[in-house]
């Protein structure tokens, strides 16, 4: 497992927010070549494994009895000290 960087999650939040806007079927849609999925955008903020690396280990980065709040905490403060 690579550590995520500070620049990697500059780009995260934006390709969240566009999937969230152009919604596909699965995931891995998003990066496929197919006429009808392919958006060069996702191409160029992150490789499919990569991205798929670090959004499985953003849900699953606290334990499954923790409250939601405590799971997102941590990446909404650095938001809000960076923004």
């Amino acid at each position: 497992r690579i550590p995520v960087t500070i620049y990697e999650l500059t780009k995260l939040l934006p390709v969240l927010i566009a999937m969230g806007i152009n919604v596909c079927p699965s995931i891995k849609h998003y990066w496929s070549t197919a006429d009808i999925f392919y958006t060069a955008f996702y191409h160029t903020m992150f490789a499919r494994n990569r991205f798929q690396s670090m959004f499985h280990t953003m849900l699953h980065c606290s334990e499954t009895d923790s409250e939601n709040k405590a799971k997102v905490e941590p990446f909404m403060n650095l938001l809000l000290s960076n923004f």
